[in-house]
């Protein structure tokens, strides 16, 4: 099954449970930006102070998309299998991976 994953407690490795929840709430709170964002440009449009085309309409409405799939990845990974939620991986390997740091940092978090 690839690659072992080491269970112990270790300020170097992260439990996959807490990542799973903090990726959960960052997904979460990231299509919440998404859906106030698009209030905002609902309401400019219905004042008037701005007007799009049929590409722009398209546009919004991939960001309508997404906010969607960031609540059903969020949905998901809440419910990561009680029985892996204590596994963990190398943390510097996975911030590495992540790559921006602040992300990391919410990520990561215990």
């Amino acid at each position: 099954m690839g690659k072992e994953l080491a269970v112990k407690p270790d300020e170097s490795l992260v439990r996959l449970g807490a990542l799973a929840r903090n990726a959960a709430a960052e997904c979460s709170e990231i299509a919440s930006a998404i859906d106030s964002l698009q209030e905002e440009i609902g309401k400019l449009m219905r004042t008037g102070n701005l007007t799009l085309d049929g590409r722009s309409i398209e546009k919004l409405q991939e960001t309508d998309r997404l906010s969607q799939t960031l609540c059903c990845l969020a949905r998901a990974l809440e419910r990561i299998d009680p029985e892996l939620a204590d596994l963990s991986i190398d943390r510097s390997e996975l911030s590495g991976a992540i790559g921006l740091e602040s992300v990391a940092a919410r990520l990561l978090a215990d």
